[in-house]
């Protein structure tokens, strides 16, 4: 059945750290601009830094304001908890239900873009 929801899945791969910023934020921004739903999905990711952490809360802060459902295929990859941890996001009310996927999404993979 096609409800006519766009989903879109972005993969990260390899390193995704501040040195990566500018590419990560461009496919952030076209995820968002092309889909009605976004999954990131963190399994092949390596490396990252706090670049990816402050990413994905500004992507997740566009997507509410346009009326986008934005979220994280779970489990994260450890590179991504880990900076999670270093920084406390995970201890934040804020965010912590997004990181922890209990934002009213169970981690289902969506088509691939």
């Amino acid at each position: 059945m096609n409800d006519g929801t766009h989903r879109t899945t972005l993969r990260l791969t390899g390193k995704e750290t501040v040195a990566q910023i500018d590419d990560l934020c461009e496919r952030l921004g076209q995820a968002l601009n092309a889909s009605d739903s976004v999954l990131v999905d963190s399994d092949a990711l390596e490396d990252t830094d706090l670049g990816l952490v402050q990413a994905l809360i500004a992507a997740r802060r566009s997507a509410q304001r346009r009326g986008i459902a934005f979220h994280l295929k779970q489990p994260l990859a450890e590179p991504l908890m880990d900076a999670l941890q270093r920084g406390g996001f995970l201890n934040d009310p804020q965010h912590a239900d997004f990181w922890t996927g209990r934002d009213e999404h169970h981690g289902q993979d969506h088509s691939q873009r």
